[in-house]
């Protein structure tokens, strides 16, 4: 599963240095998830489903992406998890050019959503997105 994230991640960031009008990834539940997410915070234009993969459309502004890069945080061997103090912590630096995408028990959120939910969820940081 997280084999299918990475080359979603590789291809974004590839897609993005070659100035790609789209790339193709690998279908997953995952995936899916996280291109939802990043078409609701307007980070991608479009994606759909064809012949068992996902074309996603990428968004440009002014010859530059949208998204500079995409991080992996937890890796096959290795989880990282933050809770709700640790992500206050993680804004609180002033150094914030992008967001965290967590999984949570409720589902893949920004660590900003997480953060202005009222109960205390964090969960595993899946990736940073630099803007």
């Amino acid at each position: 599963m997280k084999i299918k994230l990475a080359y979603l991640i590789s291809s974004i960031n590839s897609g993005i240095l070659n100035r790609s009008f789209s790339v193709e990834v690998p279908y997953s539940s995952l995936n899916y998830e996280v291109l939802n997410l990043l078409l609701r915070q307007n980070l991608i234009s479009s994606f759909s489903f064809k012949s068992g993969k996902f074309e996603v459309i990428l968004r440009y502004y002014q010859g530059r992406g949208v998204i500079k890069k995409l991080n992996l945080i937890s890796k096959l061997k290795r989880y990282i998890y933050m809770n709700k103090s640790k992500l206050r912590n993680k804004t609180r630096s002033g150094n914030i050019s992008g967001f965290y995408i967590l999984s949570t028990p409720n589902g893949l959120t920004t660590h900003f959503e997480s953060l202005n939910l009222e109960d205390n969820l964090g969960g595993e940081v899946l990736l940073k997105v630099i803007l």
